[in-house]
């Protein structure tokens, strides 16, 4: 007697579909780096910098950097902290210049890093500034930025040091017994002209409850970078 072999029904074929595709797209996402979370891009990110201790996300903002929205992550692990951005893309979410990450390991009671992401974004002033506060007393942070070269007019820079913008942080983000703050620097800047404030100084000054100036102290752009 001839057995009649039945043809798979609608719903299985759709099912084996749906797995072939699902399996199609994991193997891409792996050959091509992308990443199925934004923290998981992120965490790609860290790695670059060699950061391999357990980390956790403070914060996160969507900000808008050149063309497109993003969504920028602030990053914490014991003696480092992370800056960076991650976009979704039809394969998976990526991380966008790899960001930018600064050692806390130095003892000091405040930790600055500022990033710009890409070139083309230093050009037209785009900056992201982000850091942590260890001091209880401090209820006040100024960041001057001085640099010494003037993107608007190529060719002719400007070398001589003077102050480009101040960032004022008033509101801070708890986060395990820790303060940290997240801010784009475009927003909160005295001087909306365009400039890349490389081989620059950043001056943080820290003011307690009544105002009064507890702390100063410079880092040179770069100096405390992971890199």
């Amino acid at each position: 007697m001839k057995t009649i072999k039945q043809k798979p029904g609608r719903m299985r074929r759709a099912v084996r579909s749906v797995a072939v595709l699902l399996c199609v797209l994991a193997a891409y996402v792996v050959l091509s780096d992308m990443k199925l979370t934004p923290r998981a891009a992120i965490r790609m990110g860290e790695q670059y910098y060699g950061i391999y201790e357990p980390t956790h996300t403070v914060a996160m903002q969507r900000m808008r950097i050149g063309w497109q929205n993003y969504r920028v992550y602030l990053t914490a692990g014991e003696n480092s902290l992370y800056c960076g951005a991650a976009r979704l893309t039809p394969s998976g979410w990526d991380i966008i210049f790899m960001g930018d990450a600064i050692s806390c390991a130095d003892g000091e009671s405040v930790h600055v890093g500022n990033w710009c992401p890409g070139s083309l974004n230093k050009i037209i002033g785009q900056e992201i500034i982000f850091g942590r506060v260890d001091d209880p007393n401090i209820a006040l942070l100024t960041i001057e930025e001085w640099g010494g070269r003037d993107w608007t007019k190529p060719g002719c820079e400007n070398e001589k040091l003077r102050r480009l913008r101040t960032v004022t942080v008033e509101e801070f983000i708890e986060d395990g017994g820790c303060r940290y703050f997240l801010l784009d620097a475009r927003e909160r800047e005295e001087n909306a002209r365009s400039y890349a404030a490389e081989k620059g100084v950043l001056h943080i000054t820290g003011y307690d409850a009544m105002h009064r100036e507890i702390l100063h102290r410079e880092i040179e752009i770069g100096a405390n970078s992971l890199l």
